[in-house]
């Protein structure tokens, strides 16, 4: 799927879960997708934290777009992800970079790593995504 910026924006806008975390792709390439969101009241847990859910579903979405650029790819469903957390993140925007490392057949992987709004990394996932195909 050759989804451009704009197209990408509109689908995380859209998507009923996703749209209240205001995502957005600032960048992209044939390996590599880069996503920004604001650290906001509605992703915090107590002690002014983000949330580890919040965490692990941009990297879900970080990681799942980064599989999306082979010209026969149409969509994925998550199949596995670990998460690491090494920092908490109080501090916004939330950058994450989902990086694809293999697309098979029927299944790609793919590393995401996510920054603090000071640059620090806070977390990294690793997972695998069932691919839907042409």
């Amino acid at each position: 799927m050759r989804l451009s910026i704009s197209e990408i924006n509109e689908l995380l806008a859209n998507d009923k879960f996703i749209r209240p975390m205001e995502m957005k792709v600032v960048s992209r390439t044939e390996e590599e997708i880069v996503i920004e969101m604001p650290f906001s009241d509605g992703v915090k847990r107590f002690g002014d934290i983000m949330n580890g859910g919040a965490i692990m579903t941009l990297a879900d979405v970080a990681g799942g777009f980064s599989l999306l650029f082979d010209e026969d790819v149409v969509n994925q469903v998550t199949i596995n992800m670990s998460t690491n957390f090494i920092r908490p993140i109080s501090r916004g925007p939330i950058t994450a970079r989902g990086k694809k490392l293999r697309s098979g057949k029927i299944i790609g992987y793919s590393e995401v790593t996510i920054y603090d709004g000071d640059g620090s990394l806070c977390a990294i996932a690793n997972g695998s995504w069932y691919l839907y195909k042409e």
